[in-house]
C-alpha cells in the first residue's frame, strides 16, 4: 500500500471503499477516501494509520497496487462470510493461485511454503522462502499439526495474489505489535507462532484465472508477455531505420531507431533515439534516453530517463544509470561524486550517474541483493515459452484453459525443472537430487525422468555444431543421465527413447538423424552407455531404426567425428567489408568448407567506395555507378545479383540509348563524339581518327614489342599513333583508374590487347582471328551457373550496362543483409585491424572495437585480405610482404554530385564525357547521369550530372586530399559545367566527396610483383589470400570474380587436409605421394615470373612437396598440442582448486567466531540500559540550547532589521533586500512569544510593503519588454520574502489589460452597431479576432513564462481565469444581448459559431498545455487510457469516469464555457424556434393558385423541411456533444406538429371551397308538380308517378349545377389523392427520420463519442465535462438512450408506424408527430371518400322527402270507358343515377391504379373488414375504395330509408323496385354483398300488413337489436 512517488516526499495513498446503495442503476456507487501521511513506509504502518483514524466499519478487502488479474473474487467473498459464521476465530482469507514452480508469473527471489488444512484450507503454516540466502530445511511442528488435523497439503506451488479479505481485528493487531511491518513474514507468521492468540487464517485458491504481480523488471516483463497479443508492439510515430530488427519487444511513442540496430526482448519507452549500428538486449529505456552509434546495451540493464550513453561503448550486464536530478533529498546526502559513471562505461558523449544500492533508503535491510538481481530482466536469458508451455497468452481467457492428464502435468513438471537445471547452470548432484524429490511426490518412474532428461539434452545442443556440440553437452551433463541408468537394460530403453526423438517429423530431421550419432558415441566415449548396449539396441527389430541403423556414420564413429572436426574448426577471417569482402564472405559461407567466417571492416558501415545516397529524392552516386555485363567476370557478377534476389531491382541500359552509342571527350577546349561507325571516322572534325586511322592500316605491320611489360601510352603510341595515344586512350584512363597512361602497365589494365599483341603479333590480326572463332561472344559456361541464372544472365548481356532503381549501393546492402542471415558468418563493423602476424601455418590479428573501446587478439586459419594495399602494408609484419605491398599506389578522387532543376537543359545526350592529361583541366570527365540512368530520376522535374576531379594530379592542383576545402572542389566542378556544357544556373543540390587513396594504379611492373608475392607465400606457406582492387582489377566485376577464384582455389587447398586416404585399407604411400604431385596446379594469377617451363615445373613440384609435408606435421601436431594442452590445464588448476577449498573453510571459521562475539556483546548492552538514557537526556538538552542560541541570534538581527533595509533600499539591491526580509520573515516565529513580537511583525509588514511598492515601476517595466532575466531576478526577491503570489498579481494585471480594452470595444464597432439579421457574420468575426489575438498572446507567453515561473503553467491558467472574470460585460451577456436585439427565431446558428470559436480557442489551449508539458503525471494518464479504452457501453460517460480524463487546467476552460451552458440548457427550445422560423417561407401558401396546384406545392415542402430536421442533429451534436439530445427530440416534436396542424388546416379550407361538406337543399316539392289526391278525371293533366320522380331528378340536377359540384367531384377526387401522396411521402421521410434520429443518439451518446470526440478535436476536455455535470445529462436523456437499446433500431413497418393503434407509437420518438399524422392522413382519407360519396349522398337525402311513398294509386279511364289501374314498375331516377353512378366508378378508379397514393393506410377505409384486405391484390387496391363506398351506399340508403314517414301500397311496390334495382347492381355488375341491414329491410317492406301487425312476431322470428328497430319503423311506415 505504500510507494515511491517521483516527488520530492513519499506519500502513501491507503483507499478505503465503502460499499452504499445506490438509487440509479443495480450497482453502487463507490466512495472513495484518500488517506494521506508522509510517515508510511511499509503495510504495517498504513494498518496502523487506518486503525488510528477508525475509518474501517466492517470487513475490508486488502490489495497490493501492483497486482494484474482477472479474477472474480464473489465466491471468495461468500466463503469468508459463510466460515466467520462456523469459525469465530478466522480472520483473514487469502487468495492464493496454482503456479508451478519455475512458472514465469513467480516472483523469482519471492516465494512461500504454505501448509494447508487439507480439506478446510485453512493455513497451518507459513514459512517464506527466498532463493538467497537459500534454505535447506524448513522446520515445523508436524506431530502438534496432525493432533487437530487430519490430512495436510504442503505447497510451494502457489502464488501470493496479496489480497487479503480481513476482519475488523487485523488493523488493531498491527497497532498492538508495532514491529509489525509485513502482512506474511511478519503478522501472518506471528499469528500462527503465537501461544496466546487463537486466531486464524484460510486460503482460497484460484485455478483458471491470472494473476501476477509486477514487483520487479523480470515480472514486468513477464506480464508483457500474457497481457500482449503480440510479440512486437511499436507506437505511433515512431521511426526505423534500414536493415534493423526487433523481437519480442515494446516500443513506444515517437522513438527514432537507427539503421542496423537489433533490439531483443527490451521496452524503450516514449521518445528514445537509438542510433545506428546499436544492439539492445532484454534491457528498458525510459523517455528521451539517447543511445549514440555503435553502442551494446547488454541484458538486465535500466537506462532512466534522459540518460545519454555513447558512443562506442559496451554497457555492461544489470547496469542502472541515471541522472543526479532525479535524486531525492534523503539520497542527495549520499557520495554523488563517487557514482558519477565514467566515459569507459558511458562513452565519451555520454551523460549518467550509476545508480548504487544505498540510494533505495526504503528498501528492507534483510533482503539479499542477490534476490533482487533475480528479479531483473534478463536474468534468466534462456527461459522463454516454449520452456513452460502451460503459461502462454490463453493463461488470461479462461474459455482457453485446458485440463490435462497426470502424466502431461507430470512431464511438464519434470521438463520445467530439468530446464531451469540447465539454465542456472546447477551441479549434476543437486540436479538429480530435485528430479528425484520430484518423482516421489508426483509418483513417477525412472523411465520417465531418463526420457524428459535425454530430450532436453539433444534439444540444448547447436545444430550447426553437432559434433562438438555433443561433445560439450555430454561432459557438461552426461552425469546427471548416469544418475537415472542402473541397468542395461536401461541403457538400451535410452537409446530408443534418444532414437524415437531425434526420428520425430520437423524440418531439421536429418541433423537430428545425424545428431543422434554423435550422441550416442560420446555417451559410449562417457560410459554411459557400454558397448553391449548398442549392440543389442542395433539388433533389436524396429522399422523406425531403418533409416539411423543404416546410416554409415554409425559403423565408424571416429571417422565421422574426425571428418567434422576438421570441417568445423577452420576459422576464415576477412579484413575489409567492400564489395571484394562482401563477396568472398558469400562465396565462402556458399562453399562446402563448412568454416567459421568473420568479416572485419574499419567503419561502421560496408560496401567499401560503393555509396548511393538520396537527398531530397535525387540519386547521387559518390563511386561506381553502373556496370557491364560481358565477359566471364560480367556473368559472375549477374548470377551473384540472380542468387541475392535483385533482378526486379536492376535497371538496364538498352545498346539502342543515346548513352551506350554516344560518348564524348575533351579536344581542344570543346566536347567530341567518339565515332562509333566508319563513317563517322571519315567525317570525324578533330583529325585525330584521319590519323589514327592510317595507323591502323599500318598496325600489322608494325613489329611486336619484347619488354615483359610496357606503358599503355607507349603500347598505344607505338601501334596506333601518338595523337590517338595522348588524346583519346589518355582519357579512357582518366576514366577508368584516374591515372597516368604514361605510368600504368598495359600488361596489367588492357590485359587483353597485351596477350593478342604476344600471341599473334598485331592487335588487327589478333582481333580477326578472336572474331573467326566466335571467341569475343558473350557465351555463359553451362557447368558454371544453372538454367535460371543463365536466362537472367543472357537477357541483361543484351544491353550495353546496368545497374540498380536504388544506386549501385543495393548490392553491398543485399549481400550483407544475406550474410547476416548465415550462422557461420559474423560481421564486425567499426572494428579496425591494428596488426596481422603472419607465420606459417597459423596467423594472429590485433584488431581494436572502436563501439567498446577495447583491443585483443585472435587468431584465424587463414586470412583473406580485401583491403588496399596502400593500408595492408602497415599492418603485416612480413618485411617482404611490406616492400612489395609498397610499390603499389592509389591516387585521391574528388566527386561532386550535382542536380538542376528541368530536365533538357542538358546540351547533348550521352553517357559523358572524359577529359584528356594533355587538355589543362582539373577535372577527369563528367557523368551524365540522368542522361545515362534516367529511371533513377523516377519522373523528377530534375538533371544529375557528376563531375570527378583530381587524380594523379590531385596533390599538385589542389594540395593535400585531407585539408582542401570541399567548396573549392565544387567552384572547379560548376565552373567546368558552365565552360563546357554552358549550363549557368545554381543547382538545386550538390554532394562534394573526397576520396583518399582510392583507385589503385597498377605501375609499369605490378603483375611481377603479384606474381613474387604469390610466390612467397606458397613458400612460406602462409595462410593469406589478396582480394580487393589493389591486385587483378579496379573494376566490380573483377573484384566479384577473383574474390570467387580465391575461395574456390582455398576450398581446394584446404580439401587437401583430408585424412580419408590415410584410412582407407589400402592406403599407398607411393600412389598417394604420386597422386598429389601429379595434380595441374591452379593459378588465380595470370602470368609466370619466368619463362623457363622446366624451372617452372620444378620449382611447382617442390611447392607442393613441402605444402604437403607441412599439412601432414600440423596434422600429427595438432592432437599433441591438444593433449598436452588438457593435462597442463588440469595440473594448474587443481592446485588453486585446493587453495580456494582451505580459504573457505578459514573464512567459515572467522565468520562463525566473529558472530558469537557479536551476540555476546549484545546480550552485555541489553543488561545495562542506563547508559542510554543519559545520552537521550543530553541529546535533549543540546537540541533544547541551540534552539534557544538561534532565538537569541535572530533577536539581535531583528534590532538592526529596520536600519539596515533602509540603506539596502537606497542602494536599490533588491535582491540583497529580499534575502534579508526573507530570514526576517522566516525567523519570527522563532520570536513568537517575545513581548515585541506583535511590533516585529507589523515592522516586517510595512518593510514588505516599502519593498513591493519600491520596486514595482522597474517590474512593470520590464514585464512589458518581457525582459526574462530581471523579470526572473524580481521573481526570485518576491519568493525570498514570501509574495509569490502578489508577483504574480503584477504579471496578470500588465497582460490582461490590453483584452478588457479590446473586449471593452465590441460596441464601438461600427459592423456591430448596425448589426441587423443580414451581417450577423461581423460578430463571429470580432469574436474570432478576439481568441486569436488572445491566443497568440497566451503562446508567447507560455514560452517566456517557462523561464520564469517555477510553475509557469498554473500562472497562465490564473491568467486566463482573470482575464475571462474581468470581461465586462460578460460572454454571456453580450450573447443575450444580440438575441434581444435580432430576436431569439434564428439566433441558434449564431451561437453555436461563437461557441465553436470558443471551443477552437480551448482546443488550442489544451494542446498546448499537453505538448509543453510531457512530465504531467495526468496527461501521460489522459493518453495512456485514451489508447487502451474501449468503448464497451454505449452510456454516457458518468462524472468521476471523464473527471479521470480532465488534464490539468480544466477550471479556465470552465469558465469560458460556462458562459454557454445556459443556452445549452435551453437548446430544444432555440431549436424548436429556429426550425419554425426556417419553416415559415414554406408554409405560406398562395390561395390564388387551385386546389390541384396547392396539393403539389405541400409535396415539394417536404425535402426542405426534412433538410431542416436533419442539420438540426448536426447542430446538437456541435453544440451539446449529443447531450441536448432529449431536448432536440422534443423540439423536433413539436416542430413536425406545428408542420402537421398547418398542414391540417390548409386541407379544410380545400375541403371547405371544395363543397363536399354543403349539400344541396331543393325544395320539398317539384314546382310542376300535381300533388297526391289530385282528380284523376283530368285528362289533359300529363302528371303520373313516372312525371313526377323525372322533375324531381330535375330539379336535384338543377340543384347541383348551381352549387358547382357536379362536375367537380373527380377533380375533387385528384386533388384529395395528391393530398393522400402527401401523407404517404411525410409517413416515409418521418419513419426513416425518426430512425435516423435512433442511430444519432444512440452513436453520440456513448462513451467512445465522448473519447472520438476528445481524439478528434470536436470538444475540449473542460467543455466535455461542463456538459457532463450539467442538467443535460440527466435521467431523461439515460432512460431515452436505454429505451433505443432496448428496443433496437431496427426499422418497423410502415404499417404499424401508421397504426391508428396506440401500441404503434412505442418504436417512435416523436409520439406527437405521428399522432398528427395518424389525424392527418385520416381527414386527408376522408376528404378522398366524401368526394367519391358525395354524389351519391346528396341523392340519398332527397329519399325521406319525396313525395311518392305516400301517394294512392292512379287511375285513368281508356277510349273504350275503361278505368284502368296506373302504376310503375321501373326504378325511380333517382335510384337509376345513383346505379349508373356506382358503375362509373371502376372504370375511374382504374385509371390511377399506379397511383401509390390511391392504396396508402387502405386498412383505414370506412366499411372495410380485414378480410377484403386479404383477398385483394396489390394492383386492385382500388377495389376496396369500390368496396368501401358500396357498403356506405348501403347503409346510407337503409338511414334514409327508415326516415320515410308514411308508405302507401303504391310507395312500398315503388320502394321495392328500387331497392331491388340497387340490389341488383351490387350482387350482379358490381360482385359485392350486400350487408344484413338491406336485406332485412328488403324482407319486411316483402311481407303482408296482416303478418307485420302480429303481436309475437319478433319473438317467433327470433329479431334482436338492429333487426327490432328495421322491423319496428317499417311496420310503423305500414300504418
Amino acid at each position: 500500500m505504500s510507494r515511491k512517488l517521483e516527488e520530492e516526499e513519499e506519500v502513501l495513498q491507503a483507499v478505503v471503499i465503502t460499499d452504499r446503495k445506490s438509487r440509479w442503476g443495480k450497482g453502487s456507487i463507490p466512495d472513495i477516501k484518500y488517506v494521506v501521511s508522509q510517515e508510511l513506509y511499509s503495510h504495517g504502518d498504513a494498518l496502523r494509520e487506518l486503525d488510528q483514524k477508525g475509518l474501517l466499519k466492517s470487513d475490508f478487502v486488502l490489495v497490493s497496487g501492483d497486482i494484474i488479474s482477472n479474477m472474480n473474487l464473489e465466491k471468495a467473498l461468500k466463503e469468508h462470510k459463510a466460515r466467520k459464521l462456523t469459525d469465530k476465530n478466522s480472520m483473514m482469507t487469502m487468495v492464493l493461485k496454482e503456479a508451478s514452480p519455475g512458472h514465469r508469473t513467480r516472483s523469482k527471489g519471492e516465494e512461500g511454503l504454505f501448509v494447508l488444512d487439507a480439506k478446510t484450507k485453512e493455513l497451518l503454516h507459513y514459512e517464506s522462502l527466498e532463493v538467497y540466502p537459500p534454505k535447506k530445511k524448513v522446520e515445523f511442528d508436524i506431530q502438534e499439526i496432525f493432533k487437530y488435523h487430519q490430512e495436510i497439503e504442503v505447497r510451494n506451488n502457489l502464488i501470493d495474489c496479496q489480497i487479503d479479505i480481513c476482519s475488523l481485528e487485523v488493523p488493531p493487531l498491527f497497532t498492538e505489535n508495532f514491529d509489525y511491518q509485513d502482512i506474511r513474514k511478519d503478522f501472518v507468521k506471528g499469528i500462527l507462532e503465537s501461544e496466546i492468540l487463537t486466531k486464524t487464517f484460510y486460503a482460497h485458491i484460484l485455478t483458471g484465472e491470472y494473476a501476477a504481480r509486477v514487483r520487479s523488471t523480470q515480472m514486468y516483463d513477464s506480464v508483457r508477455s500474457a497481457v500482449l497479443e503480440h510479440h512486437v508492439t511499436i507506437g505511433r510515430s515512431t521511426e526505423i531505420g534500414d536493415n534493423s530488427k526487433i523481437k519480442n519487444s515494446v516500443i513506444g511513442k515517437g522513438c527514432i531507431i537507427g539503421a542496423n540496430v537489433i533490439i531483443d526482448g527490451s521496452y524503450i519507452w516514449d521518445n528514445v533515439v537509438i542510433g545506428d549500428n546499436c544492439r539492445v538486449f532484454q534491457s528498458i529505456l525510459a523517455d528521451k534516453t539517447h543511445v549514440l552509434n555503435n553502442v551494446h546495451v547488454s541484458k538486465g540493464c535500466i537506462l532512466s530517463s534522459k540518460v545519454v550513453v555513447g558512443p562506442d561503448v559496451v554497457i555492461p550486464e544489470h547496469t542502472k544509470l541515471f541522472l543526479k536530478e532525479f535524486l531525492t533529498d534523503e539520497n542527495k546526502d549520499a557520495n554523488i561524486e563517487a557514482c558519477v559513471a565514467s566515459s569507459d562505461l558511458i562513452g565519451v558523449e555520454g551523460n549518467a550517474c550509476l545508480w548504487n544500492d544505498a540510494f533505495d533508503g526504503d528498501e528492507d535491510e534483510d533482503i539479499d541483493p542477490r534476490n533482487i538481481v533475480l528479479g531483473s530482466i534478463g536474468y534468466e536469458q534462456e527461459m522463454n515459452e516454449e520452456e513452460y508451455p502451460e503459461t502462454s497468452d490463453s493463461e488470461i481467457s479462461d474459455s482457453d484453459f485446458q485440463f490435462r492428464s497426470k502424466s502431461e502435468i507430470a512431464y511438464d513438471e519434470i521438463a520445467q525443472v530439468t530446464q531451469r537445471a540447465l539454465n542456472e547452470g546447477l551441479e549434476n548432484d543437486v540436479a538429480a537430487l530435485e528430479l528425484n524429490t520430484l518423482k516421489m511426490s508426483l509418483d513417477i518412474k525412472f523411465t520417465d525422468l531418463r526420457m524428459v532428461v535425454g530430450s532436453k539434452l539433444i534439444e540444448i545442443i547447436d545444430l550447426n555444431n553437432l559434433a562438438d556440440g555433443s561433445r560439450k553437452v555430454i561432459e557438461r551433463w552426461g552425469g546427471l543421465l548416469q544418475k537415472f541408468i542402473f541397468s542395461e537394460l536401461d541403457e538400451v530403453e535410452t537409446i530408443g527413447f534418444l532414437e524415437d526423438h531425434c526420428l520425430l517429423e520437423s524440418e531439421d530431421r536429418t541433423k537430428k538423424i545425424t545428431l543422434f550419432m554423435y550422441f550416442l558415441k560420446y555417451l559410449y566415449d562417457q560410459d554411459i552407455i557400454s558397448e553391449e548396449a548398442i549392440l543389442k539396441w542395433h539388433g533389436a527389430p524396429n522399422e523406425k531404426s531403418t533409416e539411423v541403423k543404416a546410416s554409415p556414420l554409425l559403423s565408424n564413429w571416429s571417422l565421422c567425428y574426425t571428418k567434422t572436426q576438421v570441417g568445423m574448426e577452420k576459422k576464415i577471417a576477412i579484413l575489409g567489408g567492400g564489395i571484394s569482402g562482401l563477396s568472398c564472405a558469400w562465396f565462402l559461407a556458399k562453399s562446402t568448407l563448412n568454416a567459421k567466417i568473420m568479416l572485419i571492416e574499419s567503419s561502421n558501415t560496408v560496401g567499401g567506395w560503393i555509396k548511393s545516397k538520396k537527398i531530397n529524392n535525387a540519386l547521387y552516386e559518390l563511386g561506381p555507378r553502373t556496370l557491364r555485363p560481358v565477359g566471364e567476370a560480367g556473368a559472375i557478377t549477374l548470377d551473384l545479383v540472380h542468387k541475392l534476389g535483385l533482378e526486379k531491382k536492376v535497371v538496364c541500359v538498352p545498346t539502342t540509348s543515346d548513352a551506350a552509342k554516344s560518348r564524348f571527350f575533351l579536344f581542344n577546349g570543346k566536347i567530341s563524339k567518339l565515332p562509333t561507325s566508319v563513317k563517322e571516322v571519315l567525317f570525324d572534325r578533330t583529325g585525330i581518327f584521319h590519323r589514327t586511322l592510317l595507323h591502323l592500316i599500318k598496325e600489322p605491320f608494325v613489329k611486336a614489342g619484347n619488354e615483359d611489360d610496357e606503358s599503355i601510352d607507349g603500347f598505344f603510341e607505338r601501334r596506333l599513333g601518338s595523337s590517338f595515344a595522348q588524346n583519346i586512350v589518355s582519357a579512357l584512363v582518366h576514366g577508368i583508374y584516374a591515372g597516368n597512361s604514361k605510368k600504368l602497365s598495359i600488361k596489367s589494365t588492357f590485359k587483353v590487347l597485351w596477350n593478342l599483341e604476344k600471341r599473334d603479333g598485331s592487335l588487327v590480326r589478333g582481333m580477326l582471328r578472336r572474331w573467326n572463332k566466335e571467341e569475343l561472344k558473350n557465351s555463359v559456361s553451362e557447368p558454371m551457373f544453372d538454367a535460371t541464372s543463365r536466362n537472367f544472365i543472357e537477357e541483361v548481356q543484351k544491353n550495353s550496362i546496368y545497374t540498380f532503381k536504388d544506386g549501385l549501393q543495393t548490392l553491398p546492402d543485399a549481400l550483407y543483409n544475406e550474410l547476416l542471415k548465415m550462422p557461420n558468418v559474423e560481421i564486425k563493423t567499426s572494428t579496425e585491424c591494428l596488426e596481422i602476424n603472419l607465420s606459417p601455418g597459423s596467423t594472429e590479428i590485433k584488431v581494436y572495437e572502436k563501439c567498446v573501446k577495447k583491443a585483443y587478439s585472435f587468431n584465424s586459419d587463414h586470412i583473406i585480405s580485401a583491403l588496399p594495399a596502400t593500408s595492408l602494408k602497415d599492418l603485416i609484419n612480413i618485411s617482404y610482404l611490406k616492400d612489395s605491398l609498397s610499390k603499389i599506389s592509389a591516387v585521391d578522387v574528388a566527386v561532386v554530385n550535382v542536380c538542376f532543376k528541368g530536365r533538357d537543359i542538358l546540351p547533348i545526350s550521352g553517357f559523358g564525357y572524359l577529359v584528356p592529361s594533355n587538355s589543362g583541366s582539373k577535372i577527369l570527365g563528367t557523368i551524365f547521369d540522368s542522361c545515362a540512368v534516367p529511371e533513377q530520376d523516377e519522373g523528377l522535374d530534375i538533371t544529375r550530372v557528376t563531375v570527378m576531379l583530381g587524380g594523379h594530379k590531385f596533390h599538385q592542383l589542389f594540395g593535400d586530399p585531407g585539408k582542401v576545402p570541399k567548396e573549392l572542389m565544387l567552384n572547379v566542378a560548376l565552373e567546368s559545367i558552365r565552360e563546357n556544357l554552358g549550363i549557368s544556373p545554381q543547382p538545386m543540390g550538390t554532394l562534394v566527396s573526397i576520396h583518399k587513396k582510392c583507385i589503385p594504379q597498377y605501375n609499369v611492373g605490378h603483375q611481377e610483383i603479384l606474381n613474387n608475392v604469390h610466390d612467397f607465400t606458397l613458400h612460406e606457406n602462409l595462410p593469406i589470400s589478396f582480394i580487393g582492387s589493389s591486385y587483378q582489377g579496379v573494376s566490380v566485376n573483377d573484384c566479384v570474380m577473383y574474390s570467387k577464384k580465391v575461395v574456390e582455389s582455398l576450398e581446394k587447398k584446404i580439401k587437401e587436409l583430408n585424412t580419408e586416404e590415410f584410412e582407407k585399407p589400402d592406403f599407398n604411400v607411393i600412389t598417394f605421394v604420386n597422386n598429389i604431385l601429379c595434380q595441374p596446379e591452379t593459378q588465380i594469377y595470370s602470368e609466370s615470373s619466368s619463362t623457363d617451363k622446366f624451372d617452372k615445373n620444378v620449382n611447382s613440384l617442390e611447392s607442393k612437396a613441402t605444402q604437403k609435408l607441412l599439412n601432414l606435421q600440423l596434422l600429427s601436431g595438432e592432437l599433441s598440442q591438444n593433449l598436452d594442452l588438457l593435462s597442463e590445464q588440469t595440473q594448474k588448476n587443481l592446485p588453486r582448486v585446493l587453495i580456494d577449498l582451505d580459504q573457505i573453510k578459514n573464512h567459515t571459521k572467522n565468520l562463525i567466531n566473529f558472530l558469537e562475539a557479536t551476540r555476546i556483546n549484545l546480550e552485555k548492552n541489553e543488561k545495562d540500559k542506563s547508559c542510554f538514557e543519559t545520552l537521550f537526556n543530553l541529546d535533549k538538552v543540546k537540541s533544547r540550547m541551540e534552539k534557544s542560541r538561534d532565538s537569541l541570534k535572530e533577536a539581535e538581527n531583528w534590532n538592526s532589521l529596520n536600519s539596515e533595509m533602509e540603506n539596502i533600499f537606497k542602494t536599490t539591491e533588491y535582491e540583497k533586500a529580499a534575502k534579508r526580509l526573507g530570514e526576517a520573515q522566516r525567523s519570527l516565529h522563532l520570536l513568537i512569544n517575545a513581548p515585541d513580537y506583535q511590533d516585529k511583525k507589523t515592522l516586517l509588514s510595512k518593510l514588505l510593503n516599502q519593498f513591493e511598492s519600491s520596486i514595482s515601476p522597474q517590474l512593470v517595466k520590464s514585464l512589458n519588454e518581457h525582459d526574462t532575466e530581471n523579470v526572473k531576478q524580481f521573481y526570485n526577491s518576491f519568493l525570498q520574502i514570501g509574495r509569490g503570489n502578489e508577483f504574480t498579481q503584477f504579471y496578470h494585471r500588465s497582460r490582461k489589460f490590453k483584452f478588457i480594452k479590446l473586449w471593452s470595444s465590441f460596441e464601438e464597432d461600427p459592423s456591430i452597431k448596425n448589426l441587423d439579421i443580414n451581417n450577423e457574420k461581423a460578430i463571429i468575426d470580432w469574436m474570432s479576432k478576439f481568441f486569436d489575438e488572445l491566443f497568440m498572446m497566451l503562446n508567447k507567453e507560455f514560452n517566456w513564462t517557462a523561464n520564469v515561473f517555477t510553475n509557469s503553467k498554473e500562472v497562465l491558467i490564473e491568467l486566463i481565469q482573470q482575464i475571462f472574470n474581468s470581461l465586462k460585460p460578460s460572454l454571456s451577456t453580450r450573447i443575450d444581448d444580440v438575441i434581444q436585439k435580432l430576436g431569439d427565431q434564428h439566433v441558434l446558428p449564431l451561437i453555436i459559431k461563437i461557441y465553436l470559436k470558443s471551443l477552437e480557442f480551448g482546443l488550442k489551449i489544451e494542446n498546448l498545455f499537453r505538448q509543453s508539458f510531457e512530465k504531467n503525471q495526468l496527461s501521460q494518464q489522459y493518453e495512456e487510457s485514451l489508447e487502451s479504452l474501449a468503448p464497451t457501453s454505449n452510456l454516457h460517460l458518468n462524472n468521476s469516469t471523464l473527471n479521470a480524463l480532465i488534464i490539468e487546467g480544466g477550471s479556465w476552460g470552465h469558465i469560458i464555457f460556462q458562459e454557454f451552458i445556459s443556452f445549452q440548457q435551453s437548446y430544444g427550445k432555440l431549436e424548436e424556434k429556429f426550425l419554425l422560423f426556417q419553416s415559415n417561407s414554406l408554409l405560406k401558401f398562395d390561395r390564388k393558385v387551385d386546389n390541384l396546384e396547392l396539393g403539389k406545392i405541400m409535396l415539394d415542402s417536404l425535402i426542405p423541411l426534412f433538410k431542416h430536421a436533419e442539420a438540426a442533429l448536426t447542430r446538437c451534436e456541435q453544440f451539446t456533444n449529443g447531450y441536448g439530445a432529449a431536448g432536440l427530440v422534443d423540439g423536433l416534436d413539436n416542430f413536425w406538429k406545428s408542420v402537421l396542424n398547418r398542414f391540417s388546416q390548409i386541407l379544410m379550407i380545400i375541403s371547405t371551397e371544395s363543397g363536399v361538406n354543403n349539400l344541396p337543399k331543393p325544395s320539398k316539392s317539384p314546382k310542376n308538380i300535381i300533388k297526391a289526391g289530385i282528380s284523376p278525371s283530368r285528362s289533359s293533366s300529363n302528371s303520373s308517378l313516372q312525371n313526377y320522380l323525372q322533375e324531381a331528378d330535375d330539379e336535384m340536377e338543377d340543384s347541383f349545377i348551381s352549387n358547382g359540384n357536379l362536375g367537380q367531384d373527380w377533380t375533387n377526387f385528384q386533388v384529395g389523392l395528391r393530398i393522400l401522396g402527401v401523407c404517404l411521402t411525410f409517413s416515409k421521410k418521418l419513419s426513416a427520420f425518426d430512425l435516423e434520429l435512433k442511430k444519432f443518439i444512440s452513436l453520440v451518446n456513448t462513451e467512445e463519442n465522448n473519447l472520438n470526440s476528445l481524439k478528434q478535436g470536436r470538444m475540449c476536455h473542460s467543455s466535455l465535462s461542463l456538459l457532463t455535470s450539467s442538467t443535460l445529462n440527466s435521467f431523461k436523456l439515460h432512460t431515452l438512450t436505454e429505451s433505443i437499446s432496448d428496443k433496437g433500431l431496427e426499422k418497423k413497418d410502415l404499417e404499424n408506424f401508421n397504426n391508428n393503434a396506440s401500441n404503434g407509437l412505442e418504436y417512435c420518438l416523436l409520439k406527437n408527430s405521428v399522432r398528427n399524422l395518424r389525424i392527418f392522413i385520416s381527414n386527408a382519407q376522408k376528404f378522398v371518400f366524401d368526394t367519391l360519396f358525395f354524389y351519391i349522398n346528396n341523392y340519398l337525402q332527397l329519399i325521406p322527402t319525396m313525395e311518392v311513398w305516400a301517394s294512392e294509386q292512379n287511375k285513368i279511364v281508356s277510349s273504350f270507358g275503361l278505368t284502368i289501374p296506373q302504376f310503375s314498375l321501373s326504378p325511380s331516377a333517382f335510384i337509376t343515377r345513383i346505379g349508373e353512378h356506382l358503375l362509373t366508378l371502376p372504370q375511374q378508379l382504374e385509371l390511377y391504379t399506379d397511383d401509390e397514393a390511391l392504396g396508402f393506410s387502405c386498412h383505414t377505409l370506412p366499411y372495410l373488414e380485414k378480410d377484403d384486405l386479404e383477398l385483394i391484390e396489390e394492383e386492385e387496391v382500388w377495389h376496396l375504395w369500390l368496396i368501401s363506398i358500396s357498403r356506405g351506399t348501403m347503409l346510407k340508403l337503409v338511414e334514409k330509408v327508415l326516415l320515410i314517414k308514411t308508405l302507401s301500397v303504391i310507395g312500398i311496390k315503388q320502394l321495392k323496385t328500387d331497392l331491388n334495382y340497387i340490389i341488383n347492381i351490387f350482387e350482379k355488375a358490381m360482385d359485392i354483398e350486400i350487408n344484413l341491414q338491406l336485406k332485412k329491410l328488403l324482407f319486411f317492406l316483402e311481407l303482408e300488413n296482416e303478418i307485420l301487425l302480429e303481436a309475437d312476431f319478433v319473438n317467433s322470428n327470433k329479431l334482436v337489436g338492429w333487426e327490432i328497430d328495421i322491423f319496428e319503423k317499417v311496420r310503423d311506415m305500414r300504418k
